[in-house]
């Protein structure tokens, strides 16, 4: 009876692990790619500018600290090459400053200069702090997986009986484990 009680309670704990595994990933996929935080990090450490063109302003539906975040369309040209690209904003002081058609100040990395945000605003939808709060339920999610696995494993082998060996000498007898004899 205790090796059921086990084995069930192992696989609980699976499906609390599997199920935090695909909670957390279905979060990660609907915010966007985590690396756009990365690369909000590099246009502010190395970002050149240049002026562009607001292609629109929309509301995303999503919020962040009680603020509507809104998304930014935008083109601009470095060194002959057009480029379009999305930011995002809360902070009014920089929506408030655009009009659809009206010039922008736009942020590019110079050896990627297809990568670009408008001044203000971020290239990333979600802040980097929601990605730390998320991680660590993708964590847990795993380990509680892999301690399912264990618990089982642990079951399996322990359910196995362990009986003498029997084997047969080069005369033909049958001998139990020769290795203890003597």
């Amino acid at each position: 009876m205790a090796d059921n009680e086990g084995t069930a309670a192992a696989g609980v704990l699976a499906f609390i692990g599997i199920a935090f595994i695909l909670m957390s990933s279905l979060f990660f996929v609907l915010m966007g790619d985590p690396r756009d935080v990365l690369v909000d990090r590099d246009l502010n450490g190395r970002a050149e500018t240049v002026q562009g063109i607001v292609l629109g302003i929309e509301d995303t539906n999503t919020e962040v600290n009680e603020e509507t975040v809104e998304v930014i369309g935008f083109n601009y040209t470095v060194d002959g090459n057009y480029y379009e690209g999305d930011s995002y904003a809360t902070d009014y002081s920089v929506l408030n400053s655009l009009k659809v058609g009206g010039p922008v100040t736009v942020e590019y990395l110079p050896d990627a200069p297809h990568i670009g945000r408008v001044k203000g605003a971020s290239f990333s939808q979600v802040p980097w702090w929601v990605y730390l709060i998320l991680t660590p339920f993708m964590i847990v999610g795993v380990a509680m997986v892999c301690g399912s696995a264990a618990m089982i494993g642990q079951r399996i082998r322990g359910s196995q009986e362990t009986t003498e060996s029997t084997f047969m000498d080069a005369s033909g007898q049958t001998v139990k484990e020769p290795w203890h004899e003597g």
